[in-house]
């Protein structure tokens, strides 16, 4: 691994930036999240001559055998910089005095200004050319080993307080499970129903990476089949399931199916799609709930009892907390209290947990199922011969051999059927195991 340091002026940056040779946002940086300000503030240092930090940029060759430079360090400098010469913002320079040495330079533009701006001018030529002209420090690392410039990227952030922990997993990690992540994430907030609205996947205006932390947490809680404490497990997943992830369509297919299940009961405004933390309840609780054999949501009108206790508490929690003269219940200050205390600790969330599933589940009417689910030996091997043709039940393809086979209820236990020889057949073992994860 090889360092050397140089400088770039802002004419080579751009022009390396548009042949695709410096990479803005490799997959371990995080989103653009400087304020107006910021941005104002870095353009005044630079219009000024001022020196900023350096920025560490990774030197290695890509597929086609060229050099390419890959920001490590200072993507959100390049990024402002960028949008300033793209002529997203004026230089505003507010509250300049008149002999400030920027004061002509104040409410313009780097270049020729949008048609949509009225009156708008562009930098006087002196500051136009001491904009282009200006040279910042880079600090080069060449080696062709991605896992140390992951280190040194942790390293120069380690001890930061400007990265959220979400921001330092995608730096860490590029592999199976986050991309699942991201790619979930970006659906949600492209979707019509839950990125639209004040609703819990909405794209944020300035984005901290906050939404792939929570959708990661769900997936935790899913996975695990438990709420956690904070977020302190969302790390040993993206560690687990870094390089393989073999599950990861059943996995998103159960998640998808479960957020459906939301949006039927939900359709309309509720703080259960609006807020984190009534949301994490809620998923959890439904994902429960749909795995629960004796239970069926489409039956007996159990999702109108789950969509009627949620909007009715909904709307008399919010009359408890808004008016000083409604009668304030118990329930509502206990679910109050979780989630003004520390509201992510795993003791708050099962205690909320607990309110919602005592509201709801006394109102669901559940199967009367047979206390036995699997059949026995004797069964199984009475099934197998009183079979003529050993066709498997799923696939319909032959079962070869005793020992490739498990037999099935015909009609599902989950929905009352009885684990009886009448009611079983042959099935391959994997198509078992297919069915039951296409069902979950």
């Amino acid at each position: 691994m090889d360092f050397n340091s140089d400088q770039w002026n802002i004419t080579q940056i751009t022009r390396n930036i548009g042949a695709n040779e410096l990479i803005l946002q490799p997959d371990y940086q995080r989103f653009y999240i400087w304020s107006g300000d910021t941005e104002q503030g870095l353009i005044d240092t630079i219009l000024r001559g001022y020196p900023i930090p350096p920025i560490w940029v990774w030197c290695h060759r890509n597929e086609q055998g060229r050099d390419i430079w890959e920001v490590i360090d200072g993507q959100q400098r390049l990024t402002c910089i960028g949008r300033f010469k793209d002529n997203v913002f004026p230089f505003r320079g507010s509250g300049l005095p008149d002999d400030d040495p920027l004061r002509d330079a104040a409410g313009c533009f780097c270049g020729p200004p949008p048609t949509s701006v009225a009156n708008g001018r562009s930098l006087p030529q002196l500051h136009h050319d001491s904009f282009w002209n200006y040279r910042i420090n880079y600090i080069e690392v060449r080696t062709e080993d991605r896992s140390k410039i992951i280190d040194i990227f942790k390293r120069l952030n380690k001890t930061s307080t400007n990265l959220k922990p979400q921001e330092l997993l995608n730096a860490f990690y590029a592999g199976r499970f986050k991309r699942c992540i991201y790619s979930v994430t970006s659906q949600l907030q492209d979707d019509d129903f839950w990125g639209g609205g004040a609703r819990v996947f909405k794209k944020q205006t300035t984005d901290r990476m906050g939404t792939q932390q929570f959708v990661s947490e769900l997936f935790v809680c899913m996975m695990t089949g438990e709420s956690q404490h904070k977020s302190e497990q969302v790390e040993e997943f993206y560690s687990r399931y870094d390089s393989e992830f073999n599950n990861e369509e059943t996995w998103k297919r159960r998640f998808s199916s479960t957020l459906d299940l939301i949006k039927e009961l939900l359709p309309g405004p509720s703080r259960f799609t609006k807020n984190f933390t009534d949301f994490y309840t809620l998923f959890i609780y439904l994902y429960s709930l749909k795995n629960e054999a004796d239970i069926r949501l489409d039956m007996y009108g159990n999702k109108r009892v789950i969509s009627d206790t949620l909007a009715d508490f909904d709307l008399k929690y919010t009359e408890s907390s808004e008016n000083e003269n409604a009668i304030v219940g118990e329930i509502f200050e206990e679910y109050r209290l979780t989630i003004e205390a520390a509201s992510k600790e795993k003791s708050m969330r099962d205690k909320r947990y607990s309110i919602i599933s005592g509201l709801i589940n006394p109102g669901l009417q559940r199967i009367d199922l047979d206390p036995n689910r699997i059949f026995s030996d004797d069964q199984k091997r009475y099934i197998w011969n009183s079979s003529s043709d050993k066709v498997c039940g799923y696939c319909n393809q032959r079962v070869e051999n005793y020992h490739e086979y498990e037999p099935d209820h015909v009609t599902p236990w989950s929905v009352g059927g009885k684990t009886v020889v009448t009611n079983g057949r042959v099935l391959h073992i994997t198509c078992n195991r297919r069915r039951q994860e296409s069902e979950a």
